[in-house]
This record gives structure tokens, C-alpha cells and sequence, in this order.
């Protein structure tokens, strides 16, 4: 029992460690401003989501908790930091999102206040 739990949560930091790889690449691209950039980011994002699965499936044999579960939490832990980067690189400065915020600004322009 405690094999599938250590699996997973190792598992998961190897996700989260992924997860932060692709914002980065992701962050990046985004800063370019080009539209190429951001494919190829996408491009390399997935690739690095196969690597760190393929990873954990190439070592099955010497890891000494349930690689079922490691993948499990790689998963998991991807997904779920995944829709945490997207929400907090959404959000303004005060937590509102950007869309919403400039939106108002054009508003009280508009309106002169």
C-alpha cells in the first residue's frame, strides 16, 4: 500500500517539476509575441509532457514504488499545475482578470470618469 502513495506523490513532484519547465517555455514564447514562437512552445510542451511519461515508463524496472502510479501522479500533477499557471497568468495585478480590468479602464475613459 504505501508503494502505490510514494509512487504517486513522487510522481506528482516529477509533474510539478514538468509543469514549471513548460510555463517557462511557455512564458517565454509568449514574451516573443510571435505567433511561430507560441506554435513551437506548444510543439515543445508536448514533447516535454512525453519525455517525462516516457521517463518513468523506461525505468519501470529500477524504481522501487509502482511506476503505475508515478505515472498516475505525473498526470495529475501536470494537469493540475497546468490550471493553475493558465488562472494566475490570467489574473491582473489585483487578482481581477486582465480582460475585465482593461475593459473598465476603456469604460471610465469613455465616460469621463
Amino acid at each position: 500500500m504505501i508503494g502505490y502513495v510514494i509512487g504517486f506523490l513522487v510522481g506528482a513532484v516529477w509533474g510539478v517539476l514538468g509543469a514549471c519547465l513548460n510555463n517557462f517555455v511557455l512564458g517565454r514564447a509568449l514574451r516573443r509575441g510571435r505567433d511561430k514562437s507560441v506554435l513551437g512552445a506548444n510543439l515543445l510542451r508536448a514533447l516535454v509532457d512525453l519525455l517525462l511519461l516516457a521517463v518513468i515508463v523506461l525505468l519501470r524496472g529500477v524504481l522501487p514504488f509502482r511506476y503505475e502510479m508515478a505515472l498516475a501522479g505525473t498526470v495529475a500533477a501536470l494537469g493540475m499545475m497546468g490550471i493553475y499557471f493558465a488562472f494566475r497568468s490570467a489574473a491582473g495585478k489585483d487578482g481581477a482578470p486582465e480582460e475585465d480590468s482593461e475593459k473598465q479602464d476603456e469604460e471610465n475613459e469613455n465616460t469621463g470618469s
